[in-house]
């Protein structure tokens, strides 16, 4: 075995996202190889294996069935570039996460959003200015 040391951050917590981003650093002892793996005792036993396998199996299924079945009731996943109030869920999200308070991350997301509008609405109109003197 070997120990292993790696950088860490944690973005959210308990349905929450932090105020902060927790980085810490992590040590963690890990195999070298199979044989090392196997004279500790540390493999999974056939029955585990197998378990295991038609887990994630399982979940592979249901996950592409459940995919499946949404789009037959209509229900699609939300396209970011035209859903407002998802953008301003995330904007305000990115403020918050540093450190600005809800009200005021809210307020300057909605800004941002508004003066994003005007400057790809102003870029449009030079591209049609451009495509007609052309």
């Amino acid at each position: 075995m070997k120990t292993v040391t790696f950088d860490a951050i944690c973005r959210r917590a308990y349905g929450q996202v932090l105020k902060t981003p927790l980085k810490f650093k992590v040590t963690a002892d890990v195999y070298t190889s199979s044989a090392e793996q196997i004279a500790a005792g540390a493999l999974l036993t056939e029955k585990e294996q197998l378990k295991a396998r038609n887990t994630q199996l399982k979940n592979k299924a249901r996950a592409s069935q459940q995919t499946a079945q949404l789009e037959l009731a209509g229900i699609v996943p939300l396209e970011f570039k035209e859903d407002y109030d998802l953008q301003v869920k995330r904007m305000t999200a990115v403020y918050m996460a540093n450190g600005l308070p809800e009200a005021l991350s809210q307020t300057m997301a909605v800004a941002a959003i508004a003066e994003a509008k005007r400057l790809a609405a102003e870029a449009a109109e030079d591209d049609d200015d451009e495509t007609d003197d052309e």
